[in-house]
């Protein structure tokens, strides 16, 4: 049986991958014995619908076994949010490990595990489905999974980025998983108003990270403001999504930069590579969507992914640094040019819109359940 490309109707190249699909873009190689566990969503149609005609629904739970990283506590939240809001058959929510592990009652029909697995559930959890969505979890695990002994407990993966997904599913400890791409990059709402691209005496210039860019970027930076009286430069550190979105509202032009080869950071450059290849794009994608103007480095692949998947222009990328001072000059003198990069950057995150990306969950429960042979009618 051939493998299953599951598309939604979005402007993507390519939305969700099931098992061994070859793009244009991927050759994933063989995929001896994948069949029997890649199939289509045929057979969970008329239970699909019978649930909307009942108006039953199937619980999935995200659940995660560490809150302190502002990314997987704000994922786990805003999908179940929208998962809840714009489609019908699925009902999320979100729980902790410890609160779960204590309590096995009522059990979902899929867990999805956020970057730091319940091991507890796997372990004892075997009539749910279990998911692993793992987000930027091999900065700490660059061998996973080499060393999880419960990696092969999971039925399915969820990839943040199409680079992570061609990567993983050639993984021969993983070529018998279903494997999926959801790019859900959001946390600053399209609901709200751009902000305001005007002429100013002063000019604030924002980078946002847990990371200052590399030292010797910073020095030229330093440099490149102190010569430039009318220009300040603000680091925001992302501690919550109010704070961030209020400092942010307060520039005029915004970068992202490669932040993952500074020796305090995640031991050297080990994995340089796969940070800015792997690392979803949620920086990028939100400042775009808050209507701000914002210089890309291109070595930031992830990033760069995010508009090329979307086949829409962006002028404002940037391959060193001689670059980077010389834009944000024009940027900062030409009103009407940042007005051209702040529409580029909104219709690029509509794309990226809250439910589109539900619907893609909704997709992916839909194809996992249909693969394993799960009955929609079956006990939750």
């Amino acid at each position: 049986m051939r493998p299953v490309y599951i598309h939604v109707s979005l402007t993507f190249v390519a939305n969700f991958y099931l098992c061994a699909v070859v793009s244009s873009q991927f050759t994933t190689g063989s995929r001896e014995g994948l069949s029997q566990n890649c199939s289509s969503v045929d057979n969970m149609n008329e239970g699909i619908e019978l649930l909307k005609a009942k108006r039953t629904q199937l619980e999935v739970e995200f659940v995660s076994n560490s809150f302190k990283g502002a990314a997987n506590a704000m994922r786990m939240h805003q999908s179940a949010k929208f998962i809840n809001k714009y489609t019908e058959v699925y009902r999320a929510k979100v729980v902790t490990c410890a609160t779960r592990c204590k309590a096995r009652n009522a059990l979902p029909k899929l867990f999805v595990h956020v970057k730091h697995p319940c091991t507890c559930l796997l372990k004892a959890v075997k009539t749910s489905v279990h998911v692993y969505e793992m987000i930027d979890y091999f900065l700490w695990e660059p061998a996973w999974p080499q060393g999880n002994k419960y990696y092969k407990r999971y039925s399915a993966f969820l990839w943040g980025t199409l680079n992570m997904l061609q990567e993983k599913q050639c993984d021969s400890r993983l070529r018998e998983k279903l494997h999926y791409f959801i790019p859900h990059h959001h946390w600053y709402g399209l609901d709200k108003e751009p902000i305001a691209v005007q002429t100013r005496s002063r000019y604030t210039i924002s980078y946002i990270g847990h990371k200052l860019p590399p030292a010797g970027f910073m020095k030229k930076l330093s440099r490149f403001v102190e010569a430039e009286p009318a220009i300040t430069f603000r680091y925001v550190q992302f501690k919550t999504v109010r704070k961030a979105i209020n400092e942010l509202s307060q520039t005029d032009l915004a970068f992202v930069w490669d932040n993952c080869g500074e020796p305090s950071h995640f031991e050297k450059s080990r994995n340089r590579h796969a940070c800015n290849a792997w690392k979803p794009s949620e920086r990028f994608v939100n400042l775009l969507a808050m209507g701000l103007p914002t210089i890309l480095h291109t070595n930031m692949l992830a990033c760069m992914e995010a508009i090329r998947l979307t086949g829409l222009e962006y002028n404002a990328t940037v391959s060193n640094t001689n670059e980077f001072f010389a834009l944000v000059k024009e940027l900062l003198g030409n009103v009407a040019r940042r007005r051209i990069i702040q529409t580029q950057g909104l219709a690029i995150a509509k794309e990226y819109g809250e439910d589109r990306i539900a619907r893609q969950y909704s997709r992916m429960f839909d194809s996992i359940l249909g693969a394993l042979g799960k009955s929609a009618r079956g006990q939750h």
